[in-house]
Parts: C-alpha cells; sequence; structure tokens
C-alpha cells in the first residue's frame, strides 16, 4: 500500500472513531458508520470491480471464466454478473377533479389505468366494480346518475393508448373546452370537461384530461443497479441494439464509471469478418454521438456457452474459444496503471461525502441547540431561577389580594340582597308578594257533618298549602338562580368568572407552557329544589287556634258561637301522603239556611257585607299571610346558608387551583432552567467536536 493509501486509511479510521464517539448523541450516525466500515473494508481489498450484465447469463460467466484465465487480474479486480435490465419510462394518464371552493371540494387526481374504465355521475353505478373506478359527485344536482363514461381505446400497434369520453344520455349534456359532446370523442392533453354548464361554477364540477405523464422513477432505480467501476455489456452479433440497450448505454453515460467494454459475441453466427466490423462501426458511431463521458471499447469475442463434461474433468471447468485476447491485455494494462489511483480517488471522494453529511449533521445539532437555549432563554426572560421565584410569589399574592377582595365583597352583597328579598319595606321583597298571593284568595263555604265552614282558597281551586309552597318555591328558586348568576358574573367587577379568568392569565406567564387549567365552572351542583323540600320536611305538622271568641247574630242565623282555627301545616301532599290544609276555618254553631245555598262556591264581596263577615275574612288573610311570611323567611334562610356554603365551596376550591398553578409554574421553571443547563452543556460540548472535526477535515481534504 503506497503512502497516500496510507494516509487514507488513517484518516478512514480517525473518522469512525469520531462518529462512533458520536453515534448515541446523533441520530443518523448508524448509516455513516456502515459507510466507513465499507470504505475501510474497500481500501484493504484494493481492487476495482468489474460488472457484467448480459441477456444470457451463460455467456456472462463465459466471459468470468475468460477473465480469470487472464494473467494476475486478479490482483486488481473483483467480478459482480447482474442481468441486463430493461428500462423504459413509464407513460400514463391522470384525470384531475378541479377543487371547488364554493361547495367545499378538494382536487382529486385520478390515474387512468388500461384496465379500467371511469364512470362518473352524481350515484355512478356498474355491474363490474373490479374493472370500473366510480366516481361519485353528490353535490351535483344537475348532473346525471350515470353521466359520462372514459375508457381506453388501444392503438393497432398495442404501443399507445387513447382515451375516449363518452356521453351516456345525461339529461343537462358534457362539454369538452366549452363544446357540447356528441356521443364520444378522443380526449387530448388538456382537454376540460364540464358536466351539465358549458363553464365551471358551484352546480359544475370541471374535469382536466392530462395525457402521456412520464415517470422517470424507473432510471433512478436502474441506476441504483449499476455498481462496478468497470462496466462489460454481452449482445449478440445478429442483434442491434434496441431501445432498452441505447438507454442503458446513456445511463452509464450519466453515472460515474471507470471504463465500458462492449462486447460483441460472434460464435456460431455465419456473418463475415467484414459484417462483423460494419456491426461493431455502428456501435462505435452511437457511442461517438451520444458524446460518452468515459473511456470505452467495443470488441468482438467468439464467446461459446459453459456445459458440464461428462468425462473426468470438474463439472466447473468450461471450453471456451477464443479469437482475441484484447480485454485481457487491456485490463491488465489498465489495472497496472490506473487501480491504485482510481481506488484512492474514488474512496477519497466517498470519506468526503461522508465527512460533507457529519458536517451537516453536527451543523444541524448546533442550530437546534441554539434554537433551543433561545427559545427558552426567552422564556425565561433573562430572569435567574431565585428571580422567578420571586416574581411569581407576587403573582400569587396579588391573586390572593384578588380573591379576599371578590369574596368578601361577594358574601356582603349576598347578605343585601337577602335583607331586601325579606324586607316588607321593598316593593319586590318575598313578604309583599305572599302578602299579594293572599290578597288574591276567596273565601269558599264548604259543609262537613252539619257544619259549615269558609275556608280561603286561590282562584284556580288549588289547595291553598300546596299552592303556597308552590308559589314560594318558585320565587325562591328564581332569586336564588338570580343570585348565584350575579356572583359568576356581576358581583366584584366580573364576578367569579373574571376573577378566575384573570388569576388564570395572571399565572399563566409563560404561555410556550400551556399550563393546565383546573378551574372549573363555578357552581354547576347546587339543587335549590332539593334543597327547600329537605327544609319544608323539617317543619312539624301542628295545629293552633287564635284565642278570639265572638258571639254573632246573623240574619236568619240568631246567636252563634265562633272560635277562630288556624289549619295545621303539612307537606304529604306534595309527596303523595295526606292532602295538605292550610287553613282558616269559621265553625257555624247552627247551619243557616242562607249560607247553605253556598257550599262548593265562592263568596263574593256583596255576600260578605250581607253576613258581615269582613273582619273575620279579614283575620283569617292575616293569619294565613303571618304563617306563610314566617314560612317563606324560614327557607330564605336556608337558602341564604345554601348559597354561603356554596361560596366557601368555590372559595376553597378556587385556592386549591390556584395551589395546582403555582406548583406547575415552580415545576415548569425548574425543568427550563434543567435543560437550559443541559442545553448549553451539550452545546460547549458541540464546539469541541467541531474543532475536532475541523482538524479531521483539513486531514481529508490535504490527501
Amino acid at each position: 500500500m503506497s503512502m497516500k493509501s496510507e494516509q487514507l486509511a488513517q484518516s478512514i479510521q480517525a473518522t469512525q472513531k469520531f462518529a462512533e464517539a458520536k453515534a448515541t448523541e446523533i441520530p443518523g450516525f448508524e448509516d455513516i458508520i456502515n459507510e466507513l466500515a465499507f470504505i475501510a473494508a474497500s481500501l484493504k481489498t484494493g481492487k476495482l470491480s468489474i460488472q457484467i450484465f448480459s441477456n444470457l447469463p451463460i455467456l456472462a460467466q463465459a466471459l468470468k471464466i475468460y477473465l480469470d484465465k487472464c494473467q494476475i487480474i486478479d490482483l486488481y479486480y473483483q467480478y459482480k454478473i447482474s442481468d441486463f435490465p430493461t428500462i423504459t419510462k413509464n407513460n400514463y394518464s391522470i384525470l384531475i377533479l378541479k377543487s371547488n371552493d364554493k361547495i367545499g371540494e378538494q382536487e382529486t387526481r385520478y390515474e387512468l389505468s388500461v384496465n379500467q374504465k371511469i364512470l362518473i355521475g352524481r350515484n355512478p353505478k356498474s355491474k363490474d366494480k373490479s374493472e370500473v373506478i366510480e366516481i361519485a359527485l353528490p353535490n351535483y344536482k344537475k348532473i346525471s346518475g350515470n353521466h359520462i363514461e372514459i375508457k381506453p381505446v388501444i392503438n393497432s400497434d398495442r404501443n399507445t393508448v387513447n382515451w375516449e369520453i363518452c356521453d351516456l344520455n345525461s339529461r343537462n349534456g358534457t362539454y369538452v373546452n366549452g363544446q357540447k359532446l356528441q356521443g364520444c370523442k378522443i380526449l387530448q392533453s388538456d382537454d376540460i370537461i364540464t358536466l351539465a354548464y358549458p363553464n365551471k361554477s358551484e352546480k359544475s364540477p370541471e374535469f382536466v384530461f392530462e395525457g402521456t405523464v412520464e415517470d422517470n422513477s424507473g432510471e433512478e432505480v436502474k441506476a441504483e443497479l449499476i455498481e462496478g467501476d468497470i462496466v462489460c455489456l454481452i449482445f449478440a452479433l445478429e442483434d442491434d441494439l434496441g431501445d432498452d440497450d441505447k438507454q442503458f448505454i446513456q445511463l452509464l453515460n450519466e453515472y460515474q464509471i471507470e471504463k465500458l467494454y462492449i462486447i460483441v459475441n460472434t460464435l456460431g453466427s455465419d456473418i463475415s469478418s467484414q459484417e462483423i466490423k460494419t456491426r461493431l462501426d455502428k456501435i462505435n458511431q452511437f457511442i461517438k454521438e451520444i458524446k460518452f463521458n468515459y473511456s470505452y471499447e467495443v470488441v468482438a469475442l467468439p464467446l461459446q456457452s459453459v456445459y458440464p463434461q461428462n468425462n473426468t474433468e470438474s463439472s466447473n471447468q468450461t471450453v471456451l474459444q477464443l479469437e482475441s485476447d484484447e480485454i485481457c491485455q487491456s485490463l491488465t494494462e489498465f489495472g497496472k496503471n490506473h487501480a491504485e489511483e482510481i481506488r484512492f480517488k474514488q474512496l477519497t471522494d466517498k470519506l468526503r461525502s461522508q465527512i460533507f453529511i457529519i458536517e451537516q449533521f453536527l451543523q444541524l445539532k448546533s442550530d437546534n441547540l441554539k434554537q433551543e437555549i433561545d427559545k427558552i432563554e426567552g422564556e425565561l426572560q433573562a430572569r435567574s431561577k431565585e428571580e422567578w421565584q420571586n416574581f411569581i410569589e407576587r403573582l400569587l399574592k396579588r391573586v390572593e389580594e384578588e380573591r379576599e377582595d371578590f369574596f368578601r365583597r361577594a358574601k356582603a352583597e349576598i347578605n343585601r340582597s337577602i335583607k331586601n328579598l325579606t324586607s316588607e319595606f321593598t316593593q319586590n321583597s318575598i313578604s309583599n308578594k305572599v302578602k299579594s298571593f293572599i290578597d288574591t284568595l276567596k273565601p269558599v263555604v264548604l259543609k262537613e257533618d252539619k257544619q259549615v265552614y269558609i275556608q280561603l282558597q286561590p282562584e284556580n281551586g288549588k289547595d291553598l298549602q300546596e299552592a303556597m309552597i308552590e308559589f314560594s318555591q318558585k320565587e325562591l328558586i328564581d332569586w336564588a338562580n338570580q343570585e348565584l348568576a350575579r356572583i359568576s358574573q356581576q358581583y366584584g367587577g366580573g364576578g367569579l368568572d373574571g376573577l378566575i379568568k384573570r388569576s388564570y392569565e395572571n399565572l399563566n406567564c409563560i404561555p410556550s407552557l400551556s399550563l393546565a387549567n383546573s378551574f372549573t365552572e363555578a357552581f354547576s351542583n347546587i339543587d335549590f329544589e332539593k334543597s327547600l323540600q329537605d327544609s319544608l320536611m323539617q317543619i312539624q305538622s301542628k295545629k293552633s287556634y287564635y284565642e278570639e271568641t265572638v258571639t254573632k247574630d246573623l240574619p236568619g242565623v240568631g246567636s252563634i258561637f265562633i272560635p277562630g282555627v288556624l289549619g295545621a301545616l303539612s307537606l304529604s301532599s306534595l309527596f303523595g301522603g295526606m292532602p295538605l290544609v292550610g287553613t282558616a276555618v269559621f265553625l257555624i254553631a247552627q247551619a243557616a239556611t242562607e249560607l247553605l245555598s253556598f257550599v262548593g262556591g265562592s263568596l263574593s264581596q256583596s255576600d260578605i257585607k250581607k253576613y258581615k263577615l269582613e273582619e273575620q275574612v279579614t283575620k283569617l288573610k292575616e293569619l294565613e299571610f303571618n304563617y306563610y311570611q314566617r314560612m317563606a323567611h324560614f327557607l330564605c334562610d336556608r337558602l341564604l346558608e345554601d348559597i354561603i356554603l356554596a361560596l366557601e365551596e368555590e372559595e376553597w376550591q378556587f385556592k386549591k387551583n390556584v395551589n395546582s398553578i403555582y406548583d406547575q409554574l415552580i415545576d415548569s421553571i425548574n425543568e427550563l432552567n434543567r435543560k437550559l443547563v443541559e442545553y448549553q452543556k451539550q452545546q460547549n460540548s458541540l464546539i469541541q467536536d467541531k474543532a475536532q472535526f475541523q482538524q479531521l477535515k483539513s486531514n481529508i481534504e490535504s490527501l
């Protein structure tokens, strides 16, 4: 191995050591390490590669056996036999459904297959779905269910395909380039197809036909098959170069090889020497025309097929007739003069390409580290960990002060509101509403066991107790819900919702952290109706009598003893038990004929005056008002307790959520500082790595 090859080996070894040390730190270095190992092995071997292509593998094997017999040729070359590739450009056609923003339709591309037809319509249906691609357009009401068909038409030479569009007797017609289609038509590239209307609109879809689109991906794939430094192509003398052969030679011209041998097999041919020369000249002329970039030779050799021998000779032996040793001499001379130089240049270029990749990886890592460091420093706003701690503490103190102020003011507002609700001096108080309701009650005459009763009833005939409970519940629940709405949205400047929003915005001082908002909807689990029902259940059933005893002279009745009675309060009817009784009853000692006529009905104002019952009815209403006012106040107290308890629960939950966000902030700041220290450490280490790498790169560039 020459001195410069030794230097190359040392550079490869140093690069391998550097890459292996960074493999765990930088993703992608594994591929670099594998490529460096291949370069090192190739340098150690020091041989060029000969790649043989032939349509008949047995001829390629015959050429290899021939080359093996050349003297000292194996010192410079190793072999690879490959199938002769077929290189063709895949041409195909596509149909493009253009986007339509007015109906939210995106552009869609359909590759046309010679084995399938295209059926387009509002609701296309075909018998054999394996042979048809159905394109449904349900958003276009003016097109037919099966509107058009596009099908392949194979030409007589079977090398090209045309595409024919046919209107399937659609209701509103088909248009190609704005012209109405009559029957069928062969499509041309860039034809514009619209259905139902001459131009594209929200009512008409638009297709564009693109024919003969070339797919060159096959060439790139085939280029990967070329692995030899020296390429040998074997052709039969009788055959001219085909299109695939010519395309492959042109592909070789674009690929970096050292030399090309085109070998024409003359064995078994009846063609004269002059005709052989003419054929070779024709191949030479083609290669000159394409301006082949590399050294090449066109050689005629009589290669005989390889057959196993039936005698005692080894089965690997072959009969090979040779008329010339031109290739052997040429390859031997080329190997002696150029093999090491070519291999050195090739491997140096490969090593430099890996150096370039390593440099890109290092720069990418450097850029990423800088980006991450800049991002974190921007988030930390040049504050130290201790400064952030103090800053967050100040934020927390501000939030706590707002919390204390809000809940203090909210409780004061609630107490003021409950006082207004229960005060007899407030127009919309519950007391005045109860009084107004009692004033609407009508005295009703009832008879039971020869006794006549006068009872107050609502105008709708409901039981008074039941009606009063329904009335009180509705009024108080409405007030409680309105109060919660005021707590949530008004009290304390924006309500509890405003406090929560401001507090989260204040504490979420690093937007990129996306702190979890643990605050929940306020007052989400309060059931005032159940609370009132539970409160009413605590009132014990009882009867009480007011002490007044009165003797009255009623017309046609005489002297009557009238005690006043206040009925018991019971909630049993509300929950399916005994009927509710909440009445004031007057017992008449001896039924009056006049009053008996009113049994089951209500007394008018004139009737009350006639029988001089004004005082008793008034007294009766006063008793009912006093009782139900006390009940309403009792329920108000219970609702107030529920609201205050709920408010205290919300305050506790608020504190808990603030503490949760505070903990997230502190943890996030600590994590950001930890990452910053780690990234800065990696950055410093990378600076040292890049300095070491630059020395390595400089050594390789000097080779």
